[in-house]
């Protein structure tokens, strides 16, 4: 392709996917200013990049975005899937695909007329799948909107939204999937269409089909075609997606997610990364779930640009031997996936010294090259330490995107020494429709969120309640304005209120400052919400009154930090309690997995000090256990449940600032008192390997 003295500044990998310009360079001419400021008042920044009318202007709606992934794919592959690992991934094209979408969207035109009282909401549920995705595209070519359910809901939460949004409606993935809906909850559920067929779809049509209609995905498809209607174009206004996220007070929130927001996202990316993310070439695996924005966007990128989507064949820990076969030239990734691909690499490497200090010399080699705006294409090192985790993931990956959480320096520094760094990391919220920020292609320096992404606004806003002036301190609530902006919750202008301003800001609740570069850092949360590594919100207030359930606590404080995937917490037993369940276990011989939960005699406790109970690893793990069992009785998510806990003689006070005038956590406070002894306890963990506690599963 390029002469000898000709070859740009690109990964191999990437050349072979792409088409880069002679002479070009992967890495961003944006660097050294990533942001400029557009309101000297106020502090706003929007992006440095200089944009002119292009060819993403046509592209309105979600269904012109699949439109123009038609016109550049026609007879290319769409979707793929495969039922096993043993066997080759099968796929359709773009031609079939939209075949399917008329076919799709036809049936709800059909079916809907039948139910002109109800919105115009169509349910989805079960796991990323061909099915999900032309149900999806179908509603956005007829103007339906989606409403993507997912399992880690809890079942108050799948209630609510069944009733708030009087769903119809729903296409599930399995016949189990939609039994347990019908079983467990009350809905206005008229019509339900099943992805996959097996026995349980007998089951589910001869329990329900005298109540509603049953169709398999086939009979559904085979209703449209006997009568296939013309596509419905929506309005850049129409609502596109309604994605429900946690919030404080455990019932989520409906994100109203319009086309306009969607497609100024996707456009804004593919501007962002100057349009070396996805080509017509690309394979982007799908396995991150389709009801969380950031796979709504990476895949709509795909689509965008005429590329290959295939599907994960069946759970996570399978995701390698799909990579293998899918080879992706994109991998999204949470951190959290990240740090297991991590995890397993450092595991295989060993503890050989000589191979640990090759492989440090090899790491920090990259980087320095890579620092000095140089791509490392062949290397007798690099390929030793690292080709075969690139392999691993299919060996074509041409870009890692992170985003739903931050990401440790460890882990940023670690994927960009092993790809040539083809990393980019983003923020954003489904609030802003998924990415308000990302790093440009060659940031070194870790911590930051990246430049400002095109179209938007972002300022930092002051905040009264932690004495910080946006303008003074170069740091404040992130508020971000611009089209890809929700215009609220559904059904929940409380809520919307709160987060949107007078002026149309839309405030963020995240702390952020700006580097010397221009770039967007995470400082912290305004309020005591804290988002885990696998994207998670845990709110603190509300696992600490469960825990509070506990009879053998008196006071607890829960915290987290963004970069590891469960909460921590700081209790103050209620040491009679204590005392008397230990020696009642003692005297009764209780036994855990035929082994001793103490070892000591049923008089011990009462010799040990309150001190003395607090620095017992044995008392921990039991006391940490006796809190999950009520934590499981309470219904608690995996995800918020306690790892690791320290135990506490000095109680909470307001003399000591640990509590309010009202008797309330002093949340500051206790994150500054407790700061050293939360990452200690995470040190703990990491170190031991597993969780304090016997039962944290």
């Amino acid at each position: 392709m390029f002469g000898f003295y000709e070859k740009p500044n690109y990964p191999d990998v990437y050349i072979k996917i792409h088409e880069p310009s002679p002479g070009g360079s992967f890495f961003s001419s944006y660097l050294n200013q990533q942001s400029v400021i557009a309101d000297p008042k106020t502090g706003a920044r929007q992006s440095s990049m200089v944009l002119t009318d292009n060819e993403y202007s046509e592209v309105k709606t979600m269904m012109d975005l699949f439109h123009r992934g038609l016109s550049l794919s026609r007879t290319r592959k769409c979707l793929g899937s495969r039922y096993t690992t043993n066997e080759p991934y099968s796929w359709i094209t773009y031609q079939e695909v939209d075949e399917k979408i008329q076919a799709f969207g036809s049936a709800l035109v059909e079916i809907m007329t039948k139910y002109p009282e109800s919105e115009r909401f169509v349910g989805v549920y079960g796991r990323n799948s061909p099915q999900w995705f032309i149900t999806q595209y179908a509603c956005f070519c007829y103007s339906y909107t989606v409403v993507p359910l997912y399992a880690t809901l809890g079942d108050p939460t799948m209630q609510h939204i069944l009733q708030q949004t009087g769903l119809v409606i729903l296409m599930c993935h399995s016949a189990d999937l939609a039994i347990k809906i019908l079983e467990k909850f009350n809905s206005s559920l008229k019509v339900i269409v099943i992805a996959v067929q097996d026995q349980s779809f007998e089951d589910l049509k001869t329990q329900y089909n005298s109540s509603m209609k049953i169709y398999s995905f086939d009979e559904f498809l085979d209703l449209g075609r006997s009568d296939l209607k013309p596509k419905i174009p929506p309005t850049e206004k129409d609502l596109c997606l309604i994605c429900y996220t946690s919030g404080s007070t455990g019932l989520a929130k409906g994100v109203m997610i319009s086309h306009e927001n969607l497609v100024d996202t996707i456009c804004s990316t593919m501007e962002s990364t100057e349009a070396k993310l996805y080509c017509r070439n690309s394979v982007h695996i799908s396995y991150l779930p389709f009801a969380h924005i950031m796979e709504q966007v990476t895949s709509s990128a795909a689509v965008f640009c005429g590329a290959q989507i295939g599907f994960l064949t069946g759970a996570i820990t399978g995701l390698l031997d799909d990579a293998e076969a899918l080879k992706p030239t994109v991998l999204p990734a949470v951190p959290r996936v990240l740090s297991r691909i991590y995890e397993k690499y450092q595991n295989a490497l060993g503890n050989s010294f000589i191979k640990r200090y090759l492989y440090e010399y090899t790491l920090k080699r990259n980087l320095k090259i890579l620092n000095s705006g140089k791509i490392n294409h062949h290397d007798i090192l690099d390929t030793l330490f690292f080709k075969k985790l690139r392999q691993a993931l299919g060996g074509r990956v041409c870009m890692i995107v992170t985003g739903g959480a931050p990401l440790s320096s460890e882990l940023f520094n670690f994927f960009r020494a092993a790809f040539n760094g083809l990393i980019v990391v983003g923020y954003g919220s489904t609030e802003v429709s998924g990415v308000a920020s990302a790093t440009v292609l060659g940031e070194s320096h870790e911590g930051t969120v990246g430049a400002i992404t095109s179209r938007i606004e972002v300022k930092l806003a002051d905040v009264p309640d932690m004495d910080i002036v946006a303008l003074r301190d170069n740091r404040g609530e992130i508020c971000i304005k611009g089209k890809r902006c929700t215009k609220g919750y559904f059904k929940d202008p409380e809520s919307t209120v709160q987060i949107i301003d007078v002026d149309g800001w839309l405030h963020t609740g995240d702390i952020g400052e700006w580097t010397t570069e221009g770039a967007l850092k995470i400082v912290d949360r305004v309020k005591s919400i804290f988002k885990l590594a696998q994207g998670e919100y845990v709110a603190p207030e509300k696992l600490e009154l469960v825990y509070q359930g506990c009879q053998l606590i008196d006071q607890i404080f829960v915290d987290g930090k963004p970069e590891q995937n469960f909460p921590v917490a700081v209790v103050t037993p209620n040491f009679v309690n204590l005392r008397s369940c230990i020696n009642s276990y003692l005297k009764s011989g209780c036994n855990v997995d035929d082994g001793k939960i103490f070892d000591m005699r049923p008089s011990d406790t009462f010799r040990l000090s309150d001190n003395d109970i607090c620095k017992s690893i044995e008392i921990r793990r039991f006391v940490l256990r006796k809190m999950n069992e009520v934590a499981t009785d309470k219904g608690l998510k995996g995800f918020e449940m306690v790892k690791s806990i320290y135990l506490n003689d000095n109680p909470f006070t307001v003399e000591n600032g640990l509590l309010t005038p009202t008797m309330k956590i002093s949340r500051q406070n206790a994150r500054r008192h407790f700061q050293s002894i939360v990452e200690s306890l995470y040190l703990e963990t990491c170190s031991e390997g597993q969780c304090i506690s016997n039962n944290c599963n």
